[in-house]
């Protein structure tokens, strides 16, 4: 601020100062034009857009042309007024790139416009900086008689600009407010200088313009009579300009990032890696879910607690209105396996023998979720040894004399048709409009078995589409059981850039992934909470004590962290309009490093961990290493080299199995020989591999 400039005018005889608001009252730590590319960026996920964010800033700076060019051609200066280029870009996009029905379904047009406003004025309020010594010679200057009036060229509305104002605190200072959109008349042409005078009955003599534009805040109103002040900016301008090409430059943006998150996720605790896959799994799950117009989406227990809550922090960063419903479902394989299977004679019990067929006769029976004290009575009746486990259960005379027994079927049908009937009211619960639509659903994956039960269980007539982190192979996909992995699914390794290195650590996911509570086993009527004489559904959760103590001691501590740098990392990436398939190789480049090249200490903490198993078998897994003899080292490494596919392709952690087969000397060898043949080749990661390992 030139102060000596204003210093002068303060003792002329001025009753009236007319000030310009940007670059005079406040400034922006981001180029003008780029909160235009953030704002293009946040329609597009609030829209579900399936073009890039750049596509959409063409689309609005095309759509203010025309408008501007318009409203010249009809006598006017060119300008526009947002709600009216809101309103216009709502019809172009329900054109060009979502039917009306889908658009209007999200939001309808005068939604849409309160929304495009509400974003545009958050990235204002987020990117301003008040400039407190001009405001307090403001102060001073209505303090001492002058009339203060705020005159600005700008495409908000009046309304909307004055909330920039209580926004700064600043609404007090200026008795008038005029912006050029509200009359479609401007300063650079000179016209808004007229309105002014007019309206406020102004003597041009004794009226003062302050601001930075040398042509509309100078050279305008002196040739309408005014006296003005020029408030020289041009090196702010020439930072700006440099600003937004540094912004809009890929490479400058990406390392910018890139040293963003490498700041954020290096904060010592194991797998700290993983706030950033994380944070990509779920933007891409955001979008996923607003390309297919979901209203309602349910995170299924236990991994879906975490992954609800960042999420709903993801949503949160967004601030927009109308966010997805995010509903948290209690279920598992054992509380939907029963309710979803037929009548006996009808029933395979294909879900569950195609991962579990060396089981006993009581593991299959706890499979069905009958209970324990029944299974007792129902051991003395049949004349055959049920706890001990068949090498082949589904063919075995234990299996057959079972499902034949008298006792069984009866207790198994009234069961199935009672937890059936429970489980749809738990539905119901949730007061989701499902009839004649999609239940959406949210885990981490692998098969989506209990997606698999909840079809079953759900009418003909809704359909159901699992959104999952990822998927192995041999799924059950139908038309209306959709399932798809967001970070990796089949067939997509070869070509989904960083698939294979996501696939690698599900093993991760599934300990990190724990939840505060035991797992649902089934469902029944809670008279203790109804409501107007009808009893509620409630769950029963049942979690080993092990289990417990883990989540508090060792998980939660994580997830605790994990979610600190989730909402911080939403930060980072909210500060770029590069879509975040822009970052996929950053983020893949993240994960790879953890994946081939984990701490001694994060492979330590994996085979320290033992995971109970619930259902087809009720036991430990543990990931803790044996001790090998030389000779079955060196008989372990001739196969690994001989085909490396055969030992890691199913495994949960190569890692992990490599140190399991007393092979832990290459982990390191071989993770940083994958990693840069992913990174520094241009080839596909995935048949890179394949190629120098035979995979």
């Amino acid at each position: 601020m030139n102060s000596l400039t204003l210093e002068n005018y303060r003792y002329m005889n001025n009753d009236v100062l007319l000030v310009d608001f940007f670059d005079t009252c406040v400034t922006r730590d981001v180029h003008p034009e780029y909160i235009k590319y953030l704002w293009s960026a946040r329609i597009r996920e609030a829209l579900g857009l399936k073009i890039s964010s750049e596509e959409v800033y063409q689309i609005r700076a095309a759509l203010e042309l025309q408008l501007c060019i318009r409203n010249k051609n009809a006598g006017h200066d060119d300008d526009f007024y947002f709600p009216e280029f809101s309103r216009f870009f709502y019809d172009y996009i329900s054109i060009h790139y979502k039917t009306i029905e889908s658009l209007s379904s999200l939001y309808t047009i005068s939604e849409f416009v309160a929304l495009a406003s509400k974003i545009e004025l958050d990235l204002e309020f987020e990117h301003q900086i008040l400039l407190d010594e001009m405001i307090n010679y403001l102060r001073e200057e209505k303090e001492s008689g002058k009339v203060l009036i705020l005159v600005s060229d700008f495409y908000l509305s009046k309304s909307e600009f004055a909330q920039i104002l209580r926004h700064h605190k600043i609404e007090d200072l200026f008795s008038e407010l005029y912006v050029s959109s509200e009359y479609l008349k401007n300063k650079r042409s000179g016209n808004l200088f007229d309105i002014v005078i007019a309206e406020c009955a102004l003597d041009p003599q004794k009226t003062t313009m302050i601001g930075d534009n040398l042509h509309s805040d100078f050279e305008s109103p002196k040739s309408k009579g005014l006296k003005a002040i020029h408030l020289d900016k041009s090196d702010k301008k020439r930072s700006d300009e440099k600003l937004l090409e540094d912004v809009l430059s890929q490479s400058v943006t990406s390392q910018n990032i890139w040293n963003q998150v490498n700041d954020r996720i290096r904060t010592g605790v194991l797998f700290s890696n993983m706030s950033l896959t994380f944070y990509s799994y779920i933007a891409r799950l955001y979008n996923r879910l607003r390309e297919d117009n979901v209203k309602d989406v349910f995170f299924l227990s236990r991994e879906g607690e975490f992954l609800k809550k960042i999420f709903d922090c993801y949503q949160e960063s967004l601030n927009i209105n109308n966010p997805i419903n995010s509903h948290y479902f209690l279920a598992s394989r054992r509380s939907t396996f029963l309710p979803s299977l037929r009548p006996i004679g009808e029933e395979n019990f294909e879900i569950l023998f195609r991962q579990y067929v060396r089981i006993s006769g009581k593991e299959f029976l706890l499979s069905l979720n009958l209970d324990e004290s029944w299974i007792e009575g129902f051991q003395k009746e049949i004349s055959e040894n049920i706890e001990v486990r068949e090498i082949d259960f589904p063919n075995s005379e234990v299996f057959t004399k079972i499902i034949k027994h008298s006792s069984f079927i009866r207790e198994y049908e009234r069961k199935r048709l009672e937890q059936k009937e429970l489980f749809l009211k738990y539905l119901d619960s949730f007061g989701a409009n499902l009839e004649g639509g999609t239940f959406s659903l949210v885990d981490v994956g692998w098969k989506g078995t209990m997606q698999d039960n909840i079809r079953k269980l759900l009418p003909d007539s809704i359909s159901i589409h699992g959104y999952y982190f990822g998927l192995m192979t041999n799924v059950n996909i139908n038309p209306s059981n959709r399932k798809e992995g967001i970070k990796f699914s089949p067939p997509a390794e070869a070509t989904q850039y960083g698939a294979w290195i996501y696939s690698n650590t599900i093993t991760v996911y599934e300990i990190l992934l724990g939840a505060s509570h035991g797992s649902a086993t089934e469902y029944f009527l809670d008279s203790n909470n109804s409501s107007e004489g009808s009893n509620s559904v409630g769950v029963s959760l049942t979690a080993h004590p092990y289990e417990t103590q883990l989540y508090n001691e060792k998980i939660s501590p994580l997830l605790d962290s994990y979610y600190k740098t989730f909402k911080e990392l939403c930060s980072v990436f909210n500060s770029t309009h590069f879509n975040i398939e822009f970052f996929d190789r950053m983020i893949a480049e993240f994960h790879a490093q953890m994946v081939l090249m984990p701490k001694e200490e994060e492979m330590a903490f994996v085979e320290s961990i033992s995971h109970f198993e619930n259902f087809g078998v009720f036991e430990f897994t543990e990931f803790r290493r044996e001790r090998i003899n030389p000779l079955t080292r060196v008989v372990n490494l001739v196969n690994f080299i001989k085909n490396p596919q055969k030992i890691l392709t199913y495994s949960m952690w190569p890692a992990i199995t490599l140190r399991k087969l007393g092979l832990g000397f290459l982990q390191h060898f071989y993770g940083w020989y994958l990693f840069k043949l992913a990174f520094d080749q241009q080839s596909k990661p995935f048949n890179m591999v394949r190629k120098v390992w035979r995979i």
